[in-house]
């Protein structure tokens, strides 16, 4: 799939008004072997799965602690007034509302830590592959790691979209076929 995502990329470069494809250079980069070799990234992900890890563990004690609750009201549902049987189970259902309250918050802040830590690094390596492009005199620069045949890099020269954009504002929208049955 990724060799056929960068074969479909090359013939449309190719095909770009005034650009024959021997005068385009083309590179390429491998975003997992970057992921694998550079320390940064690396620290930047033993960082999350150790937040990772505490944020589980918090979770499963949170979890015990309600399985607990539930079995300590088991044992003396019997011998409980209704009064006393009600309270013990909005505790219950209390504890279970800040465990999901819990996992939410955890997801958000995994997804903030993530963002936070790998996003100056990725910058950098954006910055780094504009700079090698364009000493080395790269029209565009794909990834064949994971991205699976992604522009990292693109020369402005090429860049359609401000024509795109014209011919598409000079040319008025048909309005969507109503209760077209599919």
């Amino acid at each position: 799939m990724k060799k056929t995502l960068q074969y479909a990329l090359i013939a449309v470069l190719a095909l770009l008004p005034g650009a024959a494809l021997g005068q385009m250079k083309i590179g390429f980069i491998n975003s997992d072997q970057l992921k694998e070799q550079l320390p940064e990234i690396k620290a930047a992900q033993q960082q999350l799965e150790l937040l990772q890890q505490q944020r589980t563990q918090e979770g499963e004690d949170r979890q015990a602690k309600i399985d607990q609750m539930v079995e300590n009201y088991r044992k003396q549902e019997m011998l409980l007034s209704e009064a006393r049987k009600a309270e013990m189970q909005a505790e219950i259902e209390a504890e279970a509302q800040r465990l999901q309250e819990f996992g939410r918050n955890t997801q958000e802040e995994l997804m903030k830590n993530n963002f936070d830590l790998h996003n100056p690094i990725f910058e950098r390596i954006n910055a780094a592959i504009k700079a090698v492009a364009e000493a080395e005199g790269f029209d565009y620069v794909l990834d064949a790691g994971s991205a699976g045949g992604a522009v990292v890099y693109a020369n402005d020269d090429y860049d359609l979209t401000e024509k795109l954009l014209a011919k598409l504002q000079a040319t008025p929208a048909k309005p969507a076929a109503a209760g077209s049955g599919n």
